[in-house]
């Protein structure tokens, strides 16, 4: 009877170290995805918002930024982070942003948070908020790149 019950417990145990492995293979390394995308076009440029989620088994870093769209006229998308000094709210370039093994980095309005900006020729940024969706590509590190898209609203717009 206890060899039975040792037989037993050895059995689960088995099974679940299978189980595990087997899920743990179907997931594989994970992807970096962005989710919860939002711009906003303040009349000069555009501000990018949403979750960079890491979901791979290394750091990942940004290594560039895109603008997907063909708008006729040269777009620059870099990641700013809008800081607080004296009272005085300005945005300044972020250095390489890299993300850890299963984190995620927000990208949001307000002071000491990051954002996507886009900026350029104000007939090309009028054109992609005309069109209401900005396009990006992430290029990461790793070599994969992300398209991201994020509906454009203006402030006051509601949407």
């Amino acid at each position: 009877m206890k060899n039975q019950k040792t037989l037993v417990i050895a059995a689960v145990i088995i099974v679940v170290v299978i189980a595990l492995a087997a899920y743990t293979m179907l997931q594989g390394e994970g992807e970096v995805r962005v989710e919860d995308t939002k711009a906003i076009y303040t009349g000069s440029v555009i501000g990018v918002y949403g979750s960079i989620i890491n979901g791979t088994d290394n750091t990942v870093c940004i290594e560039s930024l895109l603008v997907a769209e063909n708008v006729g006229a040269d777009l620059t998308a870099t990641i700013h982070k809008t800081v607080e000094e004296n009272g005085v709210v300005r945005m300044i370039p972020a250095g390489p942003i890299c993300i850890e093994a299963g984190e995620t980095f927000e990208l949001a309005p307000g002071p000491g948070n990051h954002h996507i900006m886009i900026s350029g020729d104000k007939n090309a940024l009028r054109q992609v908020v005309g069109d209401d969706v900005v396009e990006l590509v992430l290029k990461l590190d790793n070599g994969s790149e992300l398209l991201v898209k994020a509906i454009v609203s203006t402030p006051g717009s509601g949407s």
